[in-house]
Formats: C-alpha cells, sequence, structure tokens
C-alpha cells in the first residue's frame, strides 16, 4: 500500500509539473508575440515616417487651395477697374484712324487729293497750304471719337500736326469745325459727288456759318517748323454730346503764303489727336 501511494503522489507531482510548464510555456509565446508585434508596428512606423520624408525632400507640398468668396472676387474687380473708372484715361488718334480727309484746292476745284502741284500733276507726298492768288487750299480731316464710354467728361483734347517747310515765320494757320456732312468726291466745289453732287454753299467750304463755324476754333501762330498743336477740347465736347454732328475740321492758311506739312498719305501718323476724359 505504502509503495502505491508514494508512487501515486510523484505522478500527481510531475503532472503537476508538466501543468505548470505548459502554462510558462504558453505565457513566454504570448510576450514573446506581443513584442514581435509591437516592434513590427515600430519598424512600420519609422518606414512611413522615412517615406514622408523622403516625399517632403524630393517634391515639395502643394498649397492648400482656398475657396474665394464671391464678394471677394467683386472686390478685386472692382479693384481692378477702379483706375479706369476713377481717374479716366487719354488715348491718341491718328491719321490711321480717320473716318474722312481731302485736301482741296483752287487750282484742282474736282480733285479730293490735291496735296502739291508737281511738274507732272498734282501730289500726295506733302500737304501745301497755300493762300495766294494763283491757289487756295484747305485740309478736311474727322476723327473717330466713338472710343470715349458714355458718361465721361472731355478734360482736354489737343491736335497736332508737323510742319515742314515755313520759309516765313509770320504765317496763322485758322482751324474751325465743319457745319454738315460731306464725304465721297469732296473737292473745292463739291462737299461730295456720291451718291449725288451736293455744292459747298461756296467754293472750298468759305462761308462762315453754312460751311464752317462762325467762331474759329483756334489761330495757331506759327515759330519755324516742327510740331504744332491746337487745344480743340470744346470742339471735342460738342461731338461727345452730340450737341453737334462729328464733321472735323477744315484747315487753312490766314496769312498770305504758303507752308507745308506731313502727308497722311505719304508719312502717316504725324496728324493726331489725344483726348483725356474722366467720370462726371
Amino acid at each position: 500500500m505504502g509503495g502505491a501511494y508514494r508512487a501515486a503522489r510523484r505522478a500527481h507531482g510531475n503532472a503537476s509539473i508538466t501543468k505548470q510548464r505548459r502554462s510558462a510555456m504558453k505565457s513566454a509565446m504570448k510576450s514573446a508575440m506581443k513584442s514581435a508585434m509591437k516592434s513590427a508596428m515600430k519598424s512600420e512606423k519609422a518606414a512611413a515616417l522615412r517615406l514622408r520624408v523622403m516625399k517632403s525632400e524630393t517634391c515639395p507640398p502643394k498649397p492648400r487651395r482656398r475657396r474665394m468668396k464671391r464678394g471677394r472676387m467683386c472686390w478685386i474687380a472692382l479693384a481692378l477697374c477702379v483706375p479706369t473708372i476713377l481717374f479716366g484715361r487719354t488715348f491718341a488718334l491718328t491719321d490711321h484712324d480717320c473716318l474722312r480727309i481731302g485736301m482741296i484746292a483752287s487750282d484742282a476745284p474736282r480733285l479730293s487729293w490735291a496735296g502739291y502741284r508737281g511738274t507732272s500733276g498734282y501730289g500726295s507726298g506733302t500737304l501745301a497750304f497755300c493762300n495766294l492768288e494763283a491757289r487756295q487750299s484747305a485740309f478736311l480731316i474727322t476723327f473717330p471719337i466713338d472710343r470715349i464710354p458714355e458718361g465721361m467728361r472731355i478734360t482736354n483734347a489737343t491736335l497736332s500736326m508737323v510742319c515742314i517747310l515755313n520759309y516765313e515765320n509770320r504765317h496763322r494757320l485758322e482751324v474751325r469745325r465743319i457745319i454738315g456732312d460731306w464725304g465721297d468726291g469732296v473737292s473745292y466745289l463739291y462737299r461730295r459727288t456720291l451718291p449725288e453732287k451736293v455744292l459747298w454753299t461756296e467754293p472750298g467750304a468759305a462761308a462762315v456759318g453754312s460751311d464752317q463755324a462762325r467762331r474759329a476754333t483756334g489761330v495757331i501762330k506759327l515759330k519755324g517748323m516742327g510740331e504744332i498743336e491746337i487745344n480743340v477740347t470744346e470742339d471735342v465736347e460738342l461731338w461727345y454730346s452730340q450737341a453737334m454732328a462729328n464733321d472735323g475740321w477744315i484747315l487753312r492758311l490766314e496769312s498770305e503764303g504758303a507752308i507745308n506739312f506731313y502727308s497722311p498719305t505719304w508719312n502717316p501718323g504725324h496728324w493726331r489727336l489725344d483726348v483725356s476724359y474722366e467720370p462726371r
């Protein structure tokens, strides 16, 4: 009996030892797995961090786009328009932009362009303004002013041209508004010949009050050669406000003699109208 009892005790002790070993092994395996998972997670985080750093070094991050509110966009658009709206502007027109031009002369009463008389006829290289018994001439020119927006006030307008020949420094060049329509076929005798012939009241558009304005826009006193200017603000304001029709100007030599100017057909760009305007 005693021997059997001792054998049973030994068997029971061995069984308990085996259970303890198993539980110890299980706990060891669990701790090992946890530590392995933790290390794996750390390594993954480290790898992701390294990848992010590499991307930031090679490709800088894109700036965030912010949605612009509609109100702010309107303010920006208004700010861009402010210089034009509040402070006005100035623009220049040259003979390239002209609606109508003509050089009429008494020695060529049916020509629309009698610039000067040469050996083989009338040329267009220069404009010969003459106030002589043998030749009376005048230059007609109309600039468009439809580039000016509505609701503006004309602050300044200047007509300029270039004198290239002036033997005497005492000449006076007169500028007046043309009254009445003129156009195709204009000459010393006719306002137009198409679609039908219409005569000037007096040859050379000389009738004050019917062919040309009663009051001169201005008289330029020529001193030598070069560019000359005349203020035509009042005329442009009249045309812009539609108080008068825009039929342009007629220029003629008031004093006796002759002077030459650049011709728009030969040297274009030397006849210019500068207009400045601002809001009313």
